[in-house]
This record gives C-alpha cells, sequence and structure tokens, in this order.
C-alpha cells in the first residue's frame, strides 16, 4: 500500500503547474513497478493508487460541480468522490490482469497506457490527466507523437519508469533503459518540418467575461460591443487570422437579429475571423436542439461553419437523462446539445485549418482526420476557476501538435491562450483570467502527413502485442 501511495503522489505532482513538474512522470509509476517485480502489491493497492491519484488530481470538479451546478457542497462532493472511484477502475482492471499474467511487468506497462486511452473515450471521454499530458512542458520529449501519438509517448513513459525501478533494484540495466526511452522520445525533434517563407500574424481573442454576467439581459448588450470593439482592435493590427473563444456571442447566430448587426460591423476587417457561437434548430415535436459551432467570418459573411462533434458529458448532455433527472433534484442539470456529424475544414488565409471545440483537441484520432496546416482551438475554461484544470485542458491539446506536425492557435474565454508550434513549442501563453488581445507570428508550413496521421492505430497494436506476451508468456514478436 506505500509504495502505491508513494507512487500515486509522485505521478499527481507531474499535473500540477511548476517549473520541473514533467519530471516526475518519468519515475512516478517506478515504486508500482518495482512492487510488481518483488511480489508486494496486491489488487487492492492498484484501486488505491486510482483513488488517491484522480482525487488529488480531480479536486477542481467540486468547485465547478457546485458553481454551475447550481447545487450545494453535499451534492458537488458526492459527485467528486463517485468520479474519482470511477476513474480509479481503471488501475485497479490493469492490476487485477497484471496479478494474473505470466510476465506481470510487460503486462502492466501495455495495459496501463490502454487503460488511459480506453478512459479517454468510454462513456463519452475523460481525456485528460492522461500519463503524456505530463510532458507537455517538456516538449523535447513529445517528439515521438509524430512517429506513435501521444499512446506511444506513454509506453516510453513507463519504459523510463521500469528503468528507474531497475536502477532501484541495482541493475545497472536500468541506465541503458532510462536513456534508450529518453531518447527515442526526443529524437524524432530532428525531423525537418517544411516551413514557407511566408508569415501569417495571428490575433487572439481573451475576453475574460463570465457565463452568467455574457447571457444576463443587463450586461448581454455590453458584452457584445465589448467583444466587436476588442475584434475591431485586434483588426488595426493587420492580422491574417483573429480567432476568438467557443461561444464568442451571446447570440443565438443563426436566430437572433443582432447577427446581422455583428457581422456587418466585422465586414472592414480585411482578417479571417473563427468566432465561436451557440445555435439551435428545431425539431419535428417543435423542442429546441442547441449546437456549439465556429464559423469562419470574411469581410462581413459566414463563409464556412462547423458543428462540434465530441460532446462533454455533463456539461452539453446528460447520459441516462430520465434515471438521474428524476433521482437527483437539487442540481440544475444542461440543456442536451445536438451532435455534430461531419468534420469540416476551413480554408483561412490560404490554408487548411480544423477548429477543434473545447476536449474534442484532447482526441488524438479525431484531431489526426483530414490533412491541415493549423488546428484552431476555441474553448471556454472559465468553469474551472484558478485551479490546475486549465492546465490539464491546455497540456492534454499540445500532443496534437507534435502529431501532426501542425500549429495550434488557442483561444480561451478566460485562458489560458496560445500558439503552440508543431514541435509542442509555447510561442504565446496568456495569463489565466485577464482580458487581453494577443498578437502573434507564426511562420506558414507546408502540411505533410505524419506516420501518425497515416498509421493512428499503430501505437495500439503494439501495446496489444506487448500485453499478450505478458499475459501468455509466449514470444509473439522480439520483447
Amino acid at each position: 500500500m506505500i509504495l502505491s501511495l508513494i507512487s500515486a503522489i509522485l505521478c499527481s505532482l507531474s499535473f500540477f503547474p511548476f517549473r520541473g513538474h514533467s519530471f516526475f512522470i518519468l519515475i512516478g509509476f517506478s515504486p508500482v513497478l518495482y512492487g510488481i517485480e518483488k511480489k508486494l502489491l496486491r489488487t487492492r493497492d492498484f484501486f488505491i493508487w486510482g483513488l488517491v491519484f484522480h482525487g488529488i488530481t480531480g479536486y477542481w470538479i467540486i468547485r465547478t460541480v457546485k458553481h454551475y451546478g447550481y447545487t450545494n457542497y453535499f451534492i458537488a462532493i458526492i459527485s467528486y468522490v463517485l468520479l474519482t472511484a470511477y476513474l480509479a477502475l481503471y488501475p485497479l482492471l490493469a492490476g487485477s490482469i497484471t496479478g494474473k499474467s505470466k510476465k506481470p511487468i510487460l503486462t502492466f506497462i501495455a495495459l496501463y497506457p490502454l487503460s488511459e486511452w480506453i478512459r479517454s473515450f468510454l462513456f463519452g471521454g475523460f481525456p485528460i490527466v492522461i500519463s503524456s499530458h505530463a510532458l507537455s512542458d517538456a516538449p523535447l520529449l513529445l517528439q515521438s507523437a509524430s512517429l506513435l501519438g501521444q499512446l506511444g509517448i506513454a509506453l516510453l513513459i513507463m519504459l523510463s519508469n521500469l528503468g528507474f525501478s531497475m536502477l532501484f533494484m541495482k541493475d545497472r540495466r536500468g541506465i541503458i533503459l532510462v536513456a534508450g526511452s529518453l531518447l527515442f522520445m526526443s529524437l524524432p525533434f530532428l525531423e525537418k518540418v517544411d516551413y514557407e517563407k511566408k508569415k501569417l500574424r495571428i490575433a487572439i481573442i481573451q475576453p475574460n467575461i463570465g457565463e452568467e454576467e455574457k447571457w444576463n439581459p443587463i450586461t448581454k448588450y455590453r458584452n457584445i460591443e465589448k467583444l466587436t470593439e476588442m475584434i475591431k482592435i485586434a483588426c488595426s493590427y493587420h492580422p491574417d487570422i483573429i480567432v476568438t473563444p467557443e461561444t464568442t456571442y451571446p447570440i443565438y447566430f443563426s436566430k437572433d437579429p443582432l447577427t446581422k448587426k455583428v457581422v456587418d460591423d466585422l465586414k472592414d476587417c480585411s482578417a479571417h475571423i473563427i468566432i465561436g457561437a451557440i445555435d439551435y434548430t428545431v425539431n419535428a415535436k417543435g423542442e429546441r436542439l442547441y449546437l456549439n459551432k465556429a464559423l469562419n467570418i470574411y469581410k462581413g459573411s459566414v463563409l464556412q461553419e462547423y458543428t462540434k462533434n465530441i460532446l462533454v458529458p455533463f456539461g452539453e448532455y446528460v447520459p441516462l437523462r430520465g434515471i438521474l433527472t428524476r433521482l437527483i433534484k437539487n442540481v440544475s442539470w444542461p440543456e442536451d446539445f445536438e451532435r455534430g456529424r461531419d468534420s469540416v475544414i476551413f480554408d483561412v488565409a490560404g490554408y487548411k485549418a480544423i477548429t477543434p471545440i473545447c476536449f474534442e483537441i484532447c482526441f488524438p484520432e479525431y484531431i489526426a482526420k483530414g490533412q491541415k496546416a493549423l488546428v484552431i482551438s476555441l474553448t471556454n475554461d472559465m468553469w474551472f476557476g484558478r485551479t490546475i484544470a486549465p492546465y490539464l485542458h491546455l497540456w492534454a491539446g499540445i500532443p496534437r501538435s507534435v502529431e501532426n506536425r501542425a500549429y495550434i492557435i488557442r483561444s480561451a474565454n478566460t485562458g489560458i491562450s496560445a500558439i503552440i508550434d508543431p514541435k509542442g513549442r509555447k510561442e504565446l501563453e496568456t495569463p489565466l483570467f485577464q482580458e487581453t488581445i494577443a498578437i502573434g507570428e507564426i511562420e506558414s508550413i507546408k502540411s505533410h502527413p505524419t506516420i501518425y496521421q497515416q498509421y493512428p492505430y499503430l501505437s495500439q497494436i503494439l501495446l496489444l502485442l506487448i500485453l499478450l506476451r505478458g499475459m501468455s508468456g509466449k514470444r509473439f514478436i522480439v520483447i
């Protein structure tokens, strides 16, 4: 149990935004791997690991549920405990299978990354606090993501941890394993990115408007004027692209008579303006179906629009709504949004771009679809307050820049807004809860598919082969 506690705390530290936090993910699993090798761990210890790790890294859930579920602390804490227990089932499953395998170490180093991958999409997904995200502030160690994606990075993290556990057991071969895994992580940094001579100027709008204030009838018109004025100020810097956050304007875009005025007010701006917007349609029963959109506006015309495909469970739809709303009556349940059906490639300033909204940026296989030079990420992290969650969300998206060798332009309502280059380096970053217009320049690139984009499930296959070797003890591949 002590080994599980030490490991969970070390891994948790890697997800807090202090200098050098990334190092802890490279050693955090070592106590668990040592315990597996020495047969010191019971199955319940893996559940304890999950409870401690997710309990520490998910403390912000209480605040979010309390403030934006419009409920009391009792319901918020119960929600936090239930989610933590659910997330702890994944390491419990990994530990349970590990204990029944022929080669437990091989089984665990394959199964834990696979359990993270399954967690990222099962039941709507919880795609943050994935081990590879902890390296987002150490981009040199993310470079193999262009080959194997973030799941491949997770495997290399486990190998680094195995090396450190071997050193603890006075096995000097651990040095080779640590050095080899770190070298393989970073070597593709030398991979050439095909930059063009042209540069693009980018303006990012961070309005820092609270959700209650944004939709309040008393402040609604003032906020619309404020947003339009910020975009006009950004236009004075002659950018090629202006990016605003998710749900920028407090209007239903295709229905509100104010929409025409908003678009007309921007027609003199020569930049492509990417705006986040809420909209709705009405079904045959007369029910509103809400839509979360990104719009490509140029000189007073809406050229293209994209509707969010991957919705946030309990934020944009409620799983098992009929049952939960009857059982729990003290919560302000959100309205259900309608899921978009198609991916849309925007033509922006002569380049191909995709516009993932909110946590869509966290899904590697989804972002890998289609060829693009830019990933324009629109989000509203106001819900998280001054916790670690805005950093967790930012870090979850950074590996996409390396996987696709593309720039990420990120606009967040209350921060953190950023520009990430194709090697995962932050070229611009804004502070939290500060109104700002951030201006930056990026080098335009010729987009070429990476190995990861062409074979996005290569790491899953590799990990399954390692898992089969660990479970059976038979040599399917040279491992």
